[in-house]
């Protein structure tokens, strides 16, 4: 569970920590507040013309200011060539943001030669001065053993780090190591710490998890706990997430009832449906079969349950068969 699909998660880029970088660093450096000001007000040119001039004075946060601004085009017309360029050179000067960026280069093999061993080379020196994210990418490469060996128990170590560091993703993946016992003893209060403070940052995933353990640790039905997971899980299916789109619809579904919860369990099903998921559109066809929050359709219940077949439902499966059998 915890093995990811490396590339989805790796070009992560500093723009969320820019502005706070800069207001740390250069309280008293006139050029970056102005630079800082023109680029919030989307000045992009007048901004790259700044952090040019400090580029080329040797500061290298701005050396990899220029190579965001390029790889963006922002101010300029995009070049990943001239920002990959730049991102070297603030990553010589030992700038964690360029060599963030620039390890990020060697594992996409855009504008250069793919090498996975340099990438993690570059990612490491970022997560050694202290940049959580980096630490979070190091983490993922050990943990997937991308550029070095495969060594989980490193990966934990930089993960662990990374989460105490604010990292949404890294706290969502101690809560995975907590609620399942991954590396650590099995501790669902650490679970839960780890997943709430991912889920108050947005992160969807820790937000169904969450909600999920909270269920499953739940002592009765009125327990305050179950108001918390309902909040979670219709926090994470708002943002479409799948899992807690139909957890959330199964928990409001009362089947022999004709209620307006039966209406939001078959709203959540269908929008469920309509993005794929097998389950959901075998749940919208039972419904529409029996008139369970919604009128009943024989039609559209044969519509969906044939789609839920495809997809791979094998009760959607087996409900065709028995139809076909019993015709």
């Amino acid at each position: 569970m915890l093995k990811k699909i490396l590339l989805g998660i790796l070009f992560f880029t500093y723009f969320s920590t820019i502005f706070a970088q800069i207001d740390l660093d250069t309280d008293n450096n006139t050029d970056y507040k102005d630079a800082l000001q023109f680029f919030k007000a989307k000045n992009y040119g007048k901004s790259l013309e700044l952090f040019k001039k400090m580029a080329k004075e040797e500061q290298p946060f701005a050396m990899y200011q220029v190579g965001y601004m390029y790889e963006r085009g922002l101010g300029v017309s995009a070049s990943e060539k001239t920002a990959f360029e730049w991102y070297l050179k603030a990553a010589n000067a030992g700038d964690a943001a360029g060599q963030f960026s620039l390890a990020n280069a060697y594992f996409k093999g855009a504008v250069v030669t793919k090498n996975n061993e340099t990438g993690f080379h570059w990612m490491t020196k970022a997560a050694e001065q202290g940049d959580a994210t980096a630490q979070y990418q190091l983490g993922q490469l050990y943990t997937n053993g991308l550029g070095t060996a495969k060594d989980p128990l490193k990966g934990f170590f930089w993960v662990r780090k990374s989460a105490f560091g604010g990292i949404a993703a890294a706290q969502f993946d101690m809560g995975i190591h907590y609620e399942y016992g991954i590396m650590v003893s099995k501790d669902d209060a650490q679970a839960r710490l780890w997943y709430s403070k991912s889920a108050q940052q947005g992160y969807v995933k820790s937000q169904t998890n969450l909600a999920s353990l909270l269920f499953r640790t739940k002592k009765s039905a009125s327990d305050e706990n179950v108001q918390e997971a309902f909040y979670w899980y219709e926090k994470a299916a708002s943002k479409n997430d799948l899992i807690a789109m139909t957890n959330l619809a199964d928990l409001l579904l009362v089947p022999n009832k004709d209620d307006a919860q039966n209406k939001q369990a078959f709203a959540l099903y269908e929008k469920a449906a309509q993005l794929g998921d097998a389950k959901a559109q075998f749940s919208v066809a039972y419904m529409y079969e029996n008139g369970i929050g919604v009128a009943q359709n024989l039609t559209l219940s044969n519509e969906w349950m044939l789609q839920a077949a495809k997809n791979g439902n094998e009760l959607a499966k087996k409900h065709l068969e028995k139809n076909k059998n019993s015709n």
